[in-house]
């Protein structure tokens, strides 16, 4: 049928085989995967009249697809004939069972619009959410034994801890006077409102058209392409919900996918469990989480920073960090502290029965000397009957290591292996240059940004990474053709743009300096320095003669932090004075003289009065000289501090761009510019 097909002479091109080819392709006949001899015929010659042909082939139509998916044939060597025999394999028909799957690539298809318009014609009574599943399968059938188990099973255990469970209703009216924040009436409107036909066209654009469909097998690139036709029905299906509370099992179905955490999983625990769930469950709850998004850092305590909007896990490191600071240390008192992990609290144990065993001790959930005071006499006794662990520094916390001294190269090995485990499957693979190139800069580059926004990693081990990256990237050689230095430059500057993993690492902890000196409310890392480790300095002017080594690494960034910030004057009420960079000499306590009029707490404010600066007469050179340098004030407006970007807010990216240094021959044609 083409010239493939023939060896030793031109393709039949003749009226009759146009006629077949076109025959072919009006009927919808495929032809079945095959392997073997790629020619069915030859004529029996030699030399340059042997002449092999594709003659004969399996034509199927989709019907037979349907039936045997799998089917394929073989072309055998012929014997007798000069035709080679076929023989027909695969034919196991496919599984009966098999969950519907909704390809993308169908979308791109002429007429699939109208193929969906056809069979959307078709109502269904019932629910409006009905209409959206007929194409799905129930398993719940399937699964009504195995629950049965379960519940069985969980009545059994009812003698856990040695008596029956607490079955009583508990009244908890006693911790509404320590409930920071409850729901307002205006609130609890804003989450029980109507949807509106925006607010659910949003939520199903808003889901990934590449992630794994859910039982009913569609993604959400049909019900992009198809919106004209179901969006309607789409809106009454969310709208029943968000009126009913009430959801189809067939829509509240999931299929669970379990991924190994480990390279040879034993146990349950080894696999991390995949919802894959239904794209009208996804929306719904794409609407629910949108608008709770606005009151959940209200109702979550700050020592939460899990799964928070506009909260990070790392504060959690850096506050355990500073807690820890001096544990390794002789000549301080003994402390102790106690790591608690409860391990899937949520699944495992009984919130009414943690509330009955702390009023059993008369204790508070609050109350922070809990198991204090325990002698140092009687440490291993008391851990052995509590059935604690007796651990020693570092410990694993947060998947990185906690320590109260400096990092050393033992702690930081795991991060090492971390990134030899991805080099070793891919040393072997024949990848180009830019292949490797963007490995590096995808993969390998971004495996240390954890630990990076936590700690201010040791150089030593930043270029024990860069040297496993430099090597992958030629091959495993050492012979570099061009220096690193050179190629961690921007592109514009003759760089290949791969990020300097020690730049990388200064920019994402500049971003904890940042959110020190705009006193991030949300973070409890932040309000624990404040409160004790600044205290009534700010960080432009502490001394950092105590803290955790963490804490005084951190402040060593400073002088990068300084060149980014930008302060502007409003009405001076929230800037120190003395303290503060607001003026461009930086904290005038290092050169202004402080006297008795203006104390060292004293707000920019007692400076200004009536929309003026008003500063104490003096004879200072100095003093003339800050005062000639006075930046403009906006009394009307609230003071600010903004970052040198163009929203004024601090960005990792422009972060980078400020420490990386710029080519002098850039900075050479810009200034001829």
């Amino acid at each position: 049928m083409d010239d493939s097909e023939v060896c030793g002479r031109a393709a039949d091109t003749s009226m009759s085989m146009t006629e077949f080819r076109t025959c072919v392709r009006d009927t919808g006949l495929v032809q079945l995967p095959t392997t073997g001899c790629p020619y069915t015929w030859h004529n029996c010659s030699e030399g340059p009249r042997s002449l092999w042909k594709r003659l004969d082939r399996m034509l199927v139509n989709p019907a037979w697809l349907d039936a045997w998916p799998s089917s394929s044939y073989l072309c055998a060597l012929p014997s007798t004939s000069d035709h080679s025999p076929l023989i027909l394999a695969g034919m196991n028909r496919g599984d009966e069972n098999a969950i519907f799957r909704f390809d993308n690539f169908l979308t791109r298809i002429p007429g699939f619009l109208n193929s969906v318009e056809e069979i959307w014609k078709h109502r269904i009574a019932g629910t409006a959410s009905a209409g959206e599943i007929t194409l799905a399968e129930t398993w719940g059938s399937n699964s009504k034994v195995f629950f049965r188990k379960i519940n069985a099973s969980r009545v059994k255990q009812r003698n856990l801890f040695g008596g029956p469970s607490l079955n009583r209703s508990l009244d908890l009216e006693f911790l509404r006077p320590e409930l920071k924040h409850t729901i307002t009436p205006a609130e609890a409107s804003l989450l029980t409102a109507p949807v509106t036909r925006s607010e659910v066209k949003e939520a199903f654009f808003d889901i990934d058209v590449e992630s794994a469909p859910g039982p009913d097998g569609y993604t959400s690139e049909f019900y992009r392409a198809a919106w004209s036709v179901v969006g309607q029905d789409l809106f009454k299906a969310v709208g029943e919900f968000f009126h009913t509370g009430k959801l189809l099992k067939q829509i509240n179905t999931t299929l669970i996918a379990l991924i190994p955490k480990v390279n040879m999983p034993l146990y349950v625990s080894d696999y991390r469990p995949i919802s894959c769930c239904n794209v009208l469950y996804k929306a719904i709850t794409k609407i629910i989480v949108k608008r709770i998004h606005r009151i959940l850092p209200l109702m979550i305590d700050n020592s939460q920073n899990a799964f928070v909007p506009g909260r990070s896990i790392t504060d959690n490191i850096l506050l355990a960090q500073e807690l820890l600071a001096g544990y390794n240390q002789m000549r301080l008192p003994n402390r102790c502290t106690l790591k608690v992990d409860i391990q899937k609290a949520y699944d495992s144990v009984e919130w009414d029965f943690l509330l009955e065993v702390l009023r059993t001790e008369n204790k508070s959930s609050k109350e922070p000397d809990y198991f204090i005071p325990i002698s140092a006499a009687g440490t291993a006794t008391d851990t052995g009957l509590l059935g604690f662990q007796e651990g020693t520094l570092p410990i694993k916390y947060l998947g990185i290591p906690l320590t109260s001294s400096r990092l050393t190269m033992s702690d930081c090995r795991p991060l090492i292996d971390k990134v030899e485990a991805r080099l070793a499957g891919w040393n072997h693979q024949n990848l180009s240059y830019a292949g490797r190139l963007q490995l590096i800069k995808s993969v390998l580059s971004t495996l240390h940004m954890y630990w990076a926004s936590a700690f201010i990693l040791p150089k030593g081990i930043l270029k024990i990474l860069e040297k496993k990256m430099r090597r992958f990237l030629w091959h495993g050689s050492g012979n570099a053709k061009v220096a690193w230095e050179q190629i961690c430059k921007p592109k514009q500057e003759g760089g290949l743009g791969i990020r300097s993993l020690m730049i990388m690492n200064q920019a994402l902890m500049l971003k904890q300096l940042w959110r020190l000196i705009q006193n991030d409310g949300t973070s409890i890392w932040v309000e624990w320095i404040q409160r004790h480790r600044l205290r009534q300095s700010t960080i432009w002017t502490f001394n950092g003669a105590t803290g955790s080594w963490g804490w005084k690494k951190l402040l060593k960034l400073r002088p990068l932090l300084q060149r980014g910030v930008i302060y502007k004057v409003g009405d001076g009420s929230s800037f120190s004075l003395w303290q503060d960079v607001w003026h461009e000499r930086g904290p005038l306590c290092l050169t202004f003289p402080r006297g008795p009029v203006i104390t060292v707490i004293s707000p920019l404010s007692s400076v200004l009065q009536r929309n003026q600066w008003s500063w104490p007469a003096s004879t200072d050179a100095d003093i003339a000289e800050i005062i000639s340098q006075l930046p403009p004030t906006q009394p009307s407006a609230a003071d600010m501090i903004c970052w040198r970007s163009s929203s004024g807010k601090y960005t990792t990216k422009s972060a980078v761009s400020l420490i990386q240094p710029t080519s002098s021959y850039l900075l050479g044609r810009f200034a001829a510019r």
